[in-house]
């Protein structure tokens, strides 16, 4: 059966019902940053969400945005919405490598909402982040403009390690960097 949104207030609502993805839950990031390596911070931190996820993003970074989230993300499944409710509407699903592949060959055009599928954990499928790992990663946020405890938050929430351990890791490295 094929499912059509009807004109409303919102084309993130409209991509989320379309989607087939759990819509009990979901989160909506807006555009992600227009900085490729920003971007990868961004969806880093999105990484572990277990609720939908629902992106806007322009029709010139959509390759680009595709091959961020098929690289952190994996396999993991995503719904393009574009032109919601309009004449040359076009909802797609896959993966966002399929989507990458697709969206090489014909070039998007108009209004494109992303909606990914929220993360589920299935055993031996989670990265382990090494010390050097989580510190790389604290820093880069903080260069993009988090706080340290913003910055600390993120890599807990991303890699499930506590945040007082990896502050410790970063106030040992500063310690053998003084002395």
């Amino acid at each position: 059966i094929r499912v059509v949104p009807i004109p409303g207030p919102s084309a993130s609502l409209s991509a989320l019902i379309v989607s087939g993805f759990p819509s009990d839950r979901f989160c909506f990031e807006g555009f992600l940053s227009s900085k490729g390596s920003v971007r990868r911070v961004e969806l880093e931190a999105l990484k572990r969400e277990e609720r939908t996820i629902i992106l806007y993003e322009a029709p010139h970074r959509l390759l680009s945005t595709l091959k961020d989230i098929s690289s952190i993300y994996g396999e993991r499944q995503i719904c393009v919405a574009r032109e919601l409710t309009k004449h040359f509407e076009e909802i797609w699903h896959g993966s966002a490598a399929e989507g990458v592949e697709k969206f090489t060959k014909v070039s998007p055009r108009g209004e494109i909402t992303l909606v990914i599928q929220g993360f589920q954990a299935t055993p031996g499928d989670e990265r382990i982040y090494s010390e050097e790992d989580l510190m790389q990663l604290v820093r880069k946020m903080e260069e993009n403009g988090s706080t340290r405890k913003e910055a600390l938050k993120e890599a807990a929430k991303i890699s499930g390690r506590p945040k007082r351990e990896i502050y410790s890791l970063l106030v040992e490295e500063k310690r053998e960097s003084i002395e």
